[in-house]
């Protein structure tokens, strides 16, 4: 007992050198004391004393100075190998870590580490979150306005409660923080189709990083189960004619006969899997490198009407197919060419990417200025123009889609997103949201940053407050909002043979609704305006 009060008393380099003492008894009794060491530096002191006492008890009555030297000579002529000296060393090195710890130890019982706690977020409850924030802030944000949302909360939220449980919910476990609103959702999603990033978003909203993802998807499936969100190209003569109304009062020669504006886009992404493709429908026949654009993508059929609303959306095929043959391939062209299905006289107008026929009107080829061919094709694409304007603001509105998709999301889930953000696209027209606001600069920077698109109008900087707030399509010739990396991707021929509607038609030129417009363009002498040589400053 006494031998134990003199050793706890003393100081701690006195012990260490009385352990470098009792080196060669490590050595010894290394074999059969290795396992006996404490694992870890908090442990009891009479314990450490002991194992100390035990090590050191194998000396010789030689001095200091003699056992000092025996001790290192028996250290360097004994050693075989790396190995042992090694085991050794560390030995060692744990018995002087016990050493320094127990003089804390003597003084103080150690105690029990506490478990760590939950992260505690500050996470508005309900819908409070959106009182927080003013008009045009939220339109800049999540690219519509308040009344907008609301309606569309209001639409869609009975199709995502369900959804909105955690796998720890359905467990019987609890949220630490409480449960993730529909309406915060549904913001997750806007903010991540307005090109932000998701862990910006995840900041702002108070939410783990992946939630913002899976919100996503959430309102995504939402969106295609709601079914007054559906695009269906209409089906009744009455509907057809409404629409033929609204391209009439556009037209500056009240031309009656367009059902619709169609064109293809190319939807950016990345380099597919090759796993990805081979799901497909098109396999490796076909790939997604655009040569036109010199992007990755998949080419999107759109079809609107006067005011822009997406009638008819349809995506198949990769980016390097022609406008013409995805067409071919398309429910809308099974469904025009059937006999009765449109009302007379009527038909779609597209570029020359497409062919005439009795349901399509395209511009004239090779026309030069001052020829009745000019005169109509600048008639024609009066009303053309529409899908344009159309794809215009689904770009300017939704950032995703200037930049490329992201490489997690496969083909399928590609396709889902797209045609969500169309019918979110119709939704803003329907709620009359159409001037569209300048995207904050975070997420301004994060789509720039990704590799995406800068467009001239939308993301100039304002230097006045007299400058306009909110963007709108300019349908005039020459305008900056017109998407030229992404639009006339598929204007080629190099997958189909451009006579074969010629010789198919070839019989029935005059009957079809091309020529009917053509001559009344020549028969009345309707001339196109001149061109203007305004141009815009920089």
């Amino acid at each position: 007992m006494e031998r134990r009060q003199n050793s706890r008393s003393r100081p701690g380099a006195v012990r260490i050198i009385v352990a470098c003492r009792g080196f060669q008894g490590v050595r010894r009794c290394s074999d059969s004391h290795a396992s006996g060491f404490p694992s870890a530096p908090h442990q009891s002191s009479r314990h450490t004393e002991n194992r100390v006492q035990q090590i050191c008890r194998p000396q010789s009555t030689l001095s200091l100075s003699q056992r000092s030297s025996t001790s290192r000579t028996t250290i360097v002529s004994t050693m075989e190998d790396y190995e042992q000296l090694a085991t050794t060393l560390c030995q060692l090195f744990l018995l002087v870590i016990l050493l320094l710890d127990d003089e804390e130890d003597d003084h103080c019982q150690q105690e029990e580490v506490p478990r760590r706690s939950l992260v505690q977020r500050s996470r508005p409850s309900n819908d409070a979150w959106l009182n927080e924030i003013n008009t045009t802030l939220f339109k800049r944000l999540y690219r519509m306005d308040k009344e907008s949302f609301l309606d569309l909360l209001k639409k869609i939220s009975p199709l995502i409660q369900r959804k909105n449980v955690s796998s720890k919910r359905k467990r019987g476990g609890s949220a630490p923080n409480g449960m993730i609103s529909n309406s915060q959702r549904l913001g997750m999603a806007l903010r991540y189709f307005a090109g932000g990033d998701p862990h910006d978003i995840a900041e702002s909203f108070n939410v783990g990083e992946s939630e913002p993802t899976r919100s996503v998807w959430f309102i995504t499936d939402a969106i295609h189960q709601c079914p007054d969100l559906s695009i269906k190209f209409p089906s009744t003569y009455s509907e057809q004619q409404a629409v033929a109304a609204g391209f009439k009062e556009i037209s500056s020669i009240d031309i009656p006969t367009c059902v619709g504006a169609i064109d293809g886009i190319l939807i950016w992404t990345h380099k597919a899997n090759k796993n990805h493709i081979k799901n497909e429908e098109w396999g490796q026949e076909m790939t997604m490198f655009c040569d036109r654009k010199k992007k990755y993508g998949l080419n999107m059929q759109g079809t609107c009407d006067a005011l822009g609303r997406f009638l008819d959306v349809e995506i198949k095929f990769p980016g390097s197919t022609s406008d013409y043959y995805a067409f071919q391939h398309t429910g809308l062209k099974k469904k025009v060419e059937q006999e009765g299905f449109l009302y007379p006289g009527l038909a779609l107008f597209g570029d020359n990417a497409y062919k005439n026929s009795p349901y399509m009107v395209t511009p004239c080829q090779n026309a030069g200025e001052g020829f009745p061919c000019d005169d109509f094709n600048f008639f024609q694409s009066q009303v053309r123009i529409s899908i344009e304007s159309a794809f215009g603001m689904l770009v300017h509105r939704w950032g995703i889609l200037r930049k490329p998709i992201p490489m997690n999301v496969s083909i399928p889930k590609t396709t889902s997103l797209v045609l969500a953000l169309c019918k979110l696209h119709n939704h803003c027209i329907n709620c009359n949201d159409i001037p569209i606001e300048r995207p904050i600069q975070l997420d301004l920077r994060n789509i720039i940053t990704s590799g995406g698109l800068f467009l001239p109008r939308m993301n100039r900087h304002s230097t006045t407050q007299e400058e306009q707030p909110s963007w709108s399509y300019d349908m005039s010739e020459r305008s900056e909002d017109r998407l030229m990396a992404l639009l006339d991707g598929g204007d080629h021929c190099d997958d189909h043979n451009p006579q074969m509607d010629s010789r198919a038609f070839g019989d029935h030129k005059h009957d079809l609704p091309y020529q009917v417009l053509y001559e009344r363009v020549q028969d009345e002498g309707l001339c196109r305006p001149a061109c203007s040589t305004y141009r815009p400053e920089d």
